[in-house]
């Protein structure tokens, strides 16, 4: 993919500030939220069963937390902030001016790796105007090939753990920084290593579709959540990513013999 700077129009900005927002959310959302001004960070808020509600990246600037989201997520997302707010002097608005870009090389100073995997960038939030959006399918293919689940594009909010959306390996859970809501369902699944499913990723020749199951050697051993073309996404058990890995012609998806050759996501797994 050239370097060119892709708007992406499916996401949202939410601006947090106050004197109390720090604090505010860092008591319920993964994150540390150690952040100095123009930097960024990958997060998720979590429901108190620690089911994944939504996952977005958060810069700081100007002394205020810039949250950038997936549209279809946005209402949803200030409802659960309003609830946890209580009596924490903060101010929770959608910033309808603001837009989210991407880069594969930095080129404007706001703009910050994406903290998801370097291999996916320059990322910022601002005003730019009369940018394309042509690129959007390569950087969409990108990030499935490198194993990233995005709540609102790709999966449904409250249906999984952040782990098997892998969100430890994003950069998106800090075990170390103390409370978060569902942090004791999520740190008693990553320190007993109960993790039974990942997402990884895969390229085939086939039309997939959402849902669809993946039955190896007569077990259903994992369910499609998503693909562009040849690249998609599966959640799958991890005690058989290496057979699927080595014996990819003994998948089977409705009923058919089906082509899909899994892989270790680049950079973090």
């Amino acid at each position: 993919m050239e370097n060119k700077i892709i708007h992406l129009k499916d996401r949202s900005v939410i601006s947090i500030q106050g004197e109390d927002s720090e604090e505010f959310l860092k008591s319920i959302v993964t994150c540390n939220l150690d952040l100095q001004d123009q930097n960024s960070l990958s997060g998720a808020l979590l429901s108190p069963q620690g089911k994944l509600i939504n996952n977005f990246i958060v810069f700081k600037k100007d002394h205020k937390f810039l949250i950038d989201v997936h549209k279809s997520s946005t209402e949803e997302f200030q409802k659960k902030l309003s609830i946890y707010r209580l009596k924490s002097k903060v101010q929770i608005e959608e910033e309808n001016e603001l837009s989210v870009f991407v880069s594969l090389e930095k080129p404007y100073k706001d703009f910050q790796p994406d903290p998801r995997s370097k291999e996916l960038g320059w990322r910022g939030v601002g005003k730019i105007k009369n940018i394309s959006s042509e690129e959007m399918k390569k950087y969409e293919k990108k990030r499935l090939s490198l194993g990233i689940v995005e709540e609102g594009k790709d999966i449904k909010s409250g249906e999984y753990f952040p782990i098997e959306m892998n969100l430890d390996y994003c950069n998106s859970i800090d075990f170390y920084k103390g409370c978060f809501v569902g942090q004791e369902v999520t740190s008693r699944m990553q320190r007993r290593g109960k993790v039974k499913k990942r997402v990884f990723p895969f390229r085939t020749e086939n039309t997939l579709t959402s849902q669809d199951d993946i039955i190896f050697i007569e077990k259903k051993v994992g369910t499609v959540i998503k693909t562009i073309d040849d690249i998609g996404i599966a959640l799958v058990r991890i005690e058989v990513i290496e057979d699927l890995i080595s014996q990819s012609e003994k998948i089977i998806i409705g009923n058919n013999p089906c082509k899909m050759e899994f892989f270790y996501p680049q950079g973090y797994l």
